[in-house]
């Protein structure tokens, strides 16, 4: 199963808040597509109330600044989005039997690069801002040490386990992995560059399977 994009995630959480106006709602939608689309600094809030349906004075009802909108987007992305796709990624971690690394690699690999390559509009301007921020990096740090790290983890164990992966520290062989795909990723939303997902990944999981096989 393909993961699910970030706007369908959002847009969940935006359906079931039961505090925040219907017409709110549709403000926030907007703004999401707008910023990913536009950028922030080229959107305005009469663009974001005409794909809203809405009044620019509703749009200000809310949220007195552009600035402010902005941050009620990405709260509930920070807060709730987030761990949501962490909890869709550690399934896929979880619910699969792992043969090799190579194995691992690829299905990390497809299930996150697809995600990025999907949604690279809107990772673009949430990590844009977030990094600009101390605590969302902090949150979202915290969130995959404490949720996908150890589910990785416990796959290398069981490698290891089966003499199908080097002795080393987790930590080591994690960062040398996800070194490299964050590398392909940061290509895709940085530069908007295609990658053959298929070869690429069939090379990357090659080229670990060789340096991380188990001595002799």
């Amino acid at each position: 199963m393909p993961p699910t994009p970030l706007r369908d995630l959002f847009q969940n959480n935006l359906q079931d808040d039961q505090e925040l106006p219907a017409k709110q709602k549709q403000v926030l939608q907007a703004a999401l597509d707008l910023f990913a689309v536009q950028g922030f600094d080229n959107t305005t809030t009469k663009q974001i109330a005409t794909l809203a349906n809405v009044s620019e004075g509703t749009v200000y009802k809310r949220f007195k600044t552009k600035e402010q909108l902005l941050t009620a987007v990405l709260k509930p992305i920070i807060t709730d989005v987030t761990p949501q796709m962490a909890s869709e990624f550690k399934r896929v971690i979880t619910n699969h039997p792992f043969e090799s690394i190579s194995d691992l690699i690829i299905t990390i690999g497809k299930d996150r690069l697809q995600f990025v390559w999907d949604n690279q509009k809107e990772l673009r301007i949430l990590l844009g801002e977030i990094l600009k921020q101390t605590q969302p990096v902090k949150e979202f740090t915290q969130l995959i040490t404490t949720t996908i790290v150890p589910a990785v983890y416990h796959q290398f164990d069981q490698l290891k386990e089966r003499n199908k992966l080097i002795n080393w520290d987790n930590e080591r062989i994690f960062q040398y992995i996800i070194s490299v795909l964050l590398g392909y990723g940061a290509r895709i939303v940085i530069f908007s560059s295609p990658i053959e997902l298929e070869q690429t990944l069939t090379e990357t999981a090659e080229f670990f399977e060789r340096g991380l096989a188990p001595n002799k």
